[in-house]
């Protein structure tokens, strides 16, 4: 049961990466990210509304549970995805979901310091294996020191251009590498929640609203910029918006799921979008998406280290 759970959350999140990637072409991010976390309180509520008041469900509501799900709220739907957001535009759908694959691992790491979880000798491998996956699949030649050579007139361009990519993928790498964190930190929150207080729906709605309202607290001008929506490209909107259902569904998802399951294995398989984004990439995206034989090697390894540190 809770695998299954878990698997229909990652089929929906690479689902999200593939929508995030082209309708950031169509649209920019912070009003993609505005567009889809609306999304999210939306069809969150009329869940909500469908489980207790049609279907008369019932509502126990438990305080400490419910501080559990606004803190993994501000953690995963603002601070995770925002950056997560941003990490694909940069690096490209393929290494930014490659990136949250050490995701569990931060996750049992965050577990052993906060709730003195133990980890076993074979766990520690995992997260250097991890790590190491990471590092291979991050690498840009150049991109943290410059070309030592005799310039000819047309090179300071080309140096230039070159330039401008590295440090877009440091500042990719940077939040990617954030998103990682921040979610970690929300798996905690979560797993926690939902063991005191098994209604995933109210809980996915509780994340959502805490995100909303700590984007707009974070970003007032966001507010003036509501009615530009309706000038904006129709399908950048409609892809933020399907990917909006995606996420706000697959996060209800790993809520039940973590009811079954340990949230380090929830983790693990919902987090696991490179084994679907990869391929899917390369099908979408064949003129700008390239999958190197290093990126793929480091993807192996870091799942690899996944199996050992979680799975296993």
């Amino acid at each position: 049961m809770g695998e299954a759970i878990a698997v229909l959350s990652l089929l929906l999140f690479s689902c999200n990466v593939i929508l995030t990637k082209s309708a950031s072409s169509r649209l920019n991010v912070q009003t993609g990210y505005f567009i889809s976390i609306c999304v999210n309180v939306i069809v969150a509520s009329l869940m909500v509304i469908l489980d207790h008041v049609i279907l008369h469900h019932p509502f126990h509501l438990n305080a400490r549970a419910l501080l559990y799900f606004v803190v993994a709220g501000c953690f995963t739907t603002f601070l995770g995805r925002l950056t997560y957001f941003h990490s694909i535009v940069r690096l490209g759908a393929s290494k930014a979901s490659t990136f949250q694959v050490a995701n569990p691992v931060f996750t049992v790491i965050l577990a052993w310091l906060v709730i003195h979880e133990t980890m076993t000798g074979v766990e520690l491998l995992g997260c250097v294996c991890t790590v190491a996956g990471i590092l291979t699949i991050s690498y840009v030649p150049g991109a943290f020191w410059k070309r030592k050579a005799v310039k000819t007139e047309s090179e300071p361009i080309v140096d230039e251009q070159q330039s401008n990519r590295s440090k877009e993928s440091r500042i990719g790498l940077l939040f990617a590498l954030l998103s990682v964190v921040t979610y970690g930190i929300g798996n905690i929150f979560r797993g926690e929640g939902i063991r005191l207080w098994n209604d995933p729906i109210f809980g996915g709605l509780v994340g959502a609203v805490m995100g909303l309202i700590a984007f707009l607290a974070t970003n007032p001008r966001q507010l003036r910029s509501v009615t530009n929506v309706k000038g904006a490209d129709p399908k950048g909107i409609l892809m933020y918006a399907i990917g909006g259902v995606c996420t706000i569904y697959a996060q209800i998802c790993v809520l039940a799921a973590m009811k079954y399951m340990s949230v380090g294995l929830v983790t693990v398989i919902s987090m696991s979008q490179p084994l679907l984004v990869i391929p899917l990439s390369v099908l979408v995206y064949r003129g700008s998406e390239k999958i190197t034989l290093r990126t793929a090697i480091g993807c192996l390894l870091a799942l690899v280290g996944l199996v050992l540190a979680v799975a296993i």
